[in-house]
């Protein structure tokens, strides 16, 4: 069960986090598996091999084009212990029932391995996705320790709210023109942040927040697990509109710190973990000169 703290998390922000207490044979075991669809030519024990063109379940492309980011969804996504991971591992499953209700049940696929390769050469410049498919809340499961610039997982605090509009009905998942000029808005109004973590980290989401991995600029590559949750009549749903209840059928409410998202001091402003210690540094040299 989450707590009220969470929960008000999830409503306000459009996520909270959940630390699951996973063995670390398991996870070491999923790590086993990501490694066995990643191109031989990547040496797991020698960082010097990992560049160049290498092929995921979407496209095969040069790691420094695709900033590190694979999926490998295709010959695992069904695989029946990492169902059981998601699906048939109680702290999770209850976790994800405090934010959906009881009628959430197991699926029969996962999202996939979504490891992150260092490509700290990559460019600052972050741009907030929507996912266009059927979920109500996602699940990003950290199988290692994932440092803030480490790729971790990052969001739009309260976009949920903004982006909902990017969508005909608040269950449909095909997304509307104005998902463009909407992600703009989110970008300049909320804050983002990157949401670390140590293995067995579990970030719940809302299926309308703006979010995006980030760069990995460390020797380590970021290894995670992903599911997608929903309540067993969501897909009847795709076609109701909105509300004026956001969360009508879900077992949460808005709080009274529910509000619009704030202006930021500098819209659309987002500050890489490498940007902001730089501009930390010059903040601490400047008030240490004499006047």
């Amino acid at each position: 069960m989450l707590s009220e703290v969470q929960k008000n998390s999830f409503v306000d922000k459009g996520y909270c986090t959940v630390q699951i207490d996973l063995d670390a044979k398991w996870t070491n075991w999923a790590i086993n598996l990501t490694w066995s669809q990643i191109d031989s030519h990547f040496d797991r024990d020698d960082p010097r091999t990992w560049i160049g063109e290498i092929e995921d379940d979407c496209r095969s492309a040069t790691l420094a084009k695709r900033r590190g980011r694979l999926k490998f969804k295709d010959n695992v996504f069904r695989h029946p212990e990492l169902i059981r991971m998601m699906y048939g591992n109680g702290p999770v499953m209850s976790a994800v029932r405090s934010l959906i209700g009881e009628r959430c049940v197991g699926r029969h696929a996962t999202r996939g391995l979504y490891p992150i390769f260092p490509t700290p050469q990559s460019s600052d410049t972050i741009k907030g996705g929507m996912d266009a498919h059927p979920f109500q809340v996602n699940a990003v499961l950290y199988l290692d320790d994932v440092a803030e610039d480490g790729g971790a997982f990052s969001v739009w605090e309260g976009s949920h709210y903004i982006m909902a509009k990017a969508f005909a009905g608040r269950a449909s998942y095909k997304l509307l023109d104005n998902v463009e000029a909407l992600r703009l808005e989110a970008e300049a109004r909320c804050r983002h942040v990157m949401l670390p973590g140590p293995r067995g980290t579990l970030v719940l989401w809302h299926h309308r927040l703006l979010h995006t991995p980030t760069t990995n600029r460390t020797d380590k590559i970021r290894y995670a697990l992903l599911a997608d949750y929903y309540r067993d009549d969501w897909l009847d749903q795709a076609d109701e509109p909105h509300t004026a209840d956001f969360w009508e059928g879900w077992p949460l409410s808005a709080s009274p710190s529910s509000r619009p998202a704030p202006e930021p001091e500098t819209p659309g402003l987002t500050v890489s973990p490498r940007n902001a210690r730089a501009r930390r540094s010059k903040e601490l040299a400047q008030s240490a000169a004499p006047a």
